[in-house]
């Protein structure tokens, strides 16, 4: 009889608080792992064998600070290099850009010149013709785009 009465509380508190009782266990756990005893015995120790490599290891520093300085002018002549390349590539680039644009513009003035011609023939045409040709209004013969009001007559 105790038994089953503790299995159902059981199944009913898990039901009523279970996610509850998850996450706070996976909390517990994550606290003792990471401040558990091994890994407080971790950090001391590495701490210590860090001090103790500085006060006794001057030599050793000395050649770290000199290679973590000759890796500093190793990468920094990459990037110079790298610097140089890029503005080569980019002069070619404006250099073709350039280029593009110059011949663009000779194949509109080579296009404007000839409607030039083609519109020069057209009026030495009319002119021969006897017509009159005004480049803004156009020939003087045929009708104006304006008609003549209509007259009419009212009474009166």
């Amino acid at each position: 009889d105790i038994i089953v009465y503790t299995w159902y509380t059981t199944i009913e508190y898990l039901r009523a608080y279970g996610w509850y009782t998850l996450f706070g266990l996976c909390f517990l756990y994550y606290i003792y792992k990471r401040f558990g005893p091994k890994s407080v015995y971790e950090w001391a120790t590495t701490r210590d064998v860090a001090a103790q490599e500085k006060k006794l290891d001057g030599e050793g520093a000395l050649a770290r600070m000199d290679a973590v300085q000759r890796a500093r002018e190793r990468l920094q002549q990459e990037n110079d290099l790298r610097a140089e390349e890029f503005k080569r590539r980019q002069a070619e680039r404006d250099e073709v850009k350039i280029a593009e644009k110059i011949k663009e513009h000779d194949n509109h003035k080579i296009a404007a010149s000839g409607y030039d011609k083609k519109r020069s023939r057209l009026a030495d045409t009319l002119r021969q013709n006897g017509e009159g040709f005004n480049a803004l209004a156009g020939g003087s013969g045929g009708s104006s785009f304006r008609r003549a009001p209509a007259r009419s007559s009212r009474g009166g």
